[in-house]
């Protein structure tokens, strides 16, 4: 996933994503079955917080906005006045990418309003130029793509605090009563939902001896960590103490 990500194409950054989520759902099977020693536990969790997909999608959105306008601006196939308005609507785009991408540092924002709010900035940029259904259709991929980003973010941050309480287990004997409790002795920072832009949910089960962390997902309505779709789309890694040898 990172080789993929170090890349500056945009199918690279989705390959990338796709690795990930494959390398973590294995990771969610095998985690179920086995003890884990700390010192693995910290491994998987600096690697997986190594992984900086944020980064890799905006300079791939960058450099597959530059192409377009590069391609449309000598493109002789074309007639002028067409040419020039569709390098017009990519150049509006150009400037949206901080919004879509996220600006880091800034305050996360819900995803459906942080790209509703993309939307209306491009539209208004273009109001009178007859360019919102040029827009709209190529918003649309740029907002699939910025939705599969946040699904494989929420997928990797509840690996790395499922992780995580394993690891305060391990060092307290019991799982975290709250994420809070974290940070900054086994997570720098805990991360926030790439949905919602608030805390992952996080509940204690079975008696302290077991947890489930989730986010929210697209739809934003709280499941309890169940991942079945279409009608419900949280995203979640769970926890169970266990007992026995080590890996």
């Amino acid at each position: 996933a990172k080789a993929a990500d170090a890349d500056r194409l945009l199918v690279s950054h989705l390959v990338g994503l796709a690795v990930l989520k494959t390398g973590i759902k294995g990771l969610r099977r095998v985690s179920g079955k086995i003890r884990l020693s700390p010192p693995s536990l910290e491994k998987l969790v600096r690697g997986l917080c190594e992984t900086d997909h944020e980064a890799s999608f905006t300079r791939s959105l960058l450099s597959e906005m530059v192409i377009a306008v590069h391609t449309l601006s000598f493109s002789e196939e074309m007639p002028v006045l067409e040419r020039t308005r569709l390098v017009r609507a990519q150049t509006v785009l150009l400037s949206t990418i901080p919004d879509i991408a996220g600006v880091a540092g800034a305050t996360p924002q819900p995803f459906n309003l942080a790209m509703a709010a993309v939307r209306r900035r491009a539209l208004a940029m273009v109001e009178g130029e007859r360019l919102a259904g040029t827009l709209d259709l190529w918003l649309s991929p740029l907002c699939t793509a910025k939705l599969r980003t946040a699904q494989a973010l929420a997928l990797r941050d509840t690996a790395v605090i499922g992780l995580s309480c394993e690891l305060f287990r391990s060092a307290r004997g019991r799982y975290p009563e709250s994420l809070d409790e974290l940070a900054p002795e086994f997570l720098d920072k805990v991360p926030p939902d790439p949905f919602t832009g608030k805390p992952f949910r996080y509940e204690l089960r079975e008696g302290g001896g077991g947890f489930i962390v989730y986010s929210l997902g697209e739809n934003l309505a709280d499941d309890g960590g169940v991942e079945k779709r279409p009608e419900k789309d949280d995203i979640s890694w769970e926890g169970r103490a266990k007992s026995g040898p080590r890996e």
